[in-house]
């Protein structure tokens, strides 16, 4: 799902995008993202995960998915963009976007299946 024009809000100084993303993932459990969804399901947090680039967008999740998105909302992982501050940066979205794909597949694959209502 996309939308235009994705900006956050003060992290467009140098290295904040970095700092933030780094604080974003040393929260996840980035090696079992399933296991994140468990407990986030458990705790009825359904929604998908998305990356800020030029739009914002669910990695895992086919455009023609996208009202499951709009039904579920969404969560933007803070410090992705499409502006990147160096390797270690582009290193971070990396494991973002390898994240939330494994993440919001499987989650659409269980809203579909009806394990997740």
């Amino acid at each position: 799902m996309t939308a235009g024009c994705a900006r956050q809000p003060d992290l467009h100084h140098r290295g904040g995008q970095v700092e933030t993303l780094a604080t974003e993932l040393a929260a996840l459990n980035l090696l079992e993202p399933l296991s994140d969804l468990n407990v986030n399901v458990q705790f009825g947090d359904k929604r998908f995960l998305c990356l800020y680039g030029f739009t914002t967008y669910n990695p895992g999740v086919p455009d023609s998915q996208s009202s499951v998105v709009v039904k579920y909302g969404q969560r933007c992982l803070k410090g992705t963009s499409d502006v990147i501050d160096g390797d270690s940066h582009r290193q971070m979205i990396d494991k973002a976007r390898n994240y939330a794909e494994r993440y919001n597949s499987e989650l659409l694959r269980r809203i579909k299946s009806g394990l997740v209502t």
